[in-house]
């Protein structure tokens, strides 16, 4: 709950005059008194001013006449009369009206006032690590050729305006061939700008080692065959030849022992 504050003016009265042409004692001691208690308000009371009536007005004062009227006015409407009525000891009166006007409030203005988004989706700055392109802002495509141990790219793109978003996919696991990385700007009123990156992922390239030896494994193993056949036929050869100098001619013995 906010505190009201009040602007205040000291008001400081002679009760009796002193006698002399200095600043009556009441007065100093009634501006004392309400220097103190402004200082344990100054929260909610300002000074403003400050009024004294110290002299012949004063002095003339009677201490035995009576006030009316000095009560606590509620301040219900713009502008409030209060009647302060001093009746002095003879039964004389005398009548005061306080014309009490509270200050207006300030007049408070308002307009339309309408918030534009904003519909720039462009981008400031499109760079990639290792990779020179010719960026413009107004060009949405472009083309590069990685080698074949590439699988994403280290990828700075940046916004023209700062309330504008920047996403990127695709920037993963790239095949071998034509890899497509989108880079969308979605402006702050919800218009898209795609900008494409097309990688060119190269082929892995054969080993040459590795052909070599491919093509000395099967000589070898054409030179071991053609070993393993010539083997078998001379252990054939060997055989059937001892076959033959084994074999006895039995019918030509025969013959000879006839002739005898």
């Amino acid at each position: 709950m906010k505190c009201k504050i009040f602007n205040v003016a000291l008001y400081i009265r002679l009760s009796r005059e002193d006698g002399d042409n200095m600043e009556s004692e009441s007065i100093t001691n009634q501006r004392e008194l309400l220097q103190m208690f402004l200082e344990k308000t100054k929260e909610k009371l300002i000074y403003i001013d400050e009024y004294v009536d110290d002299g012949i007005s004063g002095s003339t004062f009677d201490m035995y006449s009576t006030v009316s009227g000095l009560v606590l006015y509620e301040l219900t409407s713009d502008e409030t009369i209060a009647t302060i009525t001093v009746t002095a000891e003879d039964g004389s009166t005398k009548v005061y009206t306080v014309r009490i006007v509270k200050e207006a409030k300030p007049v408070v203005t308002t307009s339309n006032i309408s918030y534009v988004y904003s519909s720039n989706n462009y981008l400031k700055t499109l760079e990639i690590a290792d990779y020179d392109i010719d960026f413009d802002r107004l060009v949405n495509e472009y083309r590069i050729r990685v080698d074949s141990d590439v699988n994403s790219l280290d990828i700075k793109a940046i916004a023209e305006d700062n309330r504008a978003s920047v996403e990127i996919t695709g920037n993963e696991n790239f095949k071998t061939g034509d890899n497509i990385v989108i880079i969308k700007v979605t402006a702050e009123n919800g218009d898209v700008n795609e900008y494409k990156l097309i990688v060119n992922k190269k082929a892995p390239k054969k080993n040459a080692v590795t052909v070599t030896d491919d093509s000395s494994n099967t000589a070898e193993k054409v030179v071991i065959i053609v070993l393993i056949v010539l083997v078998v036929l001379g252990l054939l050869y060997l055989i059937f030849k001892k076959d033959d100098e084994d074999e006895v001619p039995v019918q030509k013995d025969d013959k000879s022992k006839n002739k005898k």
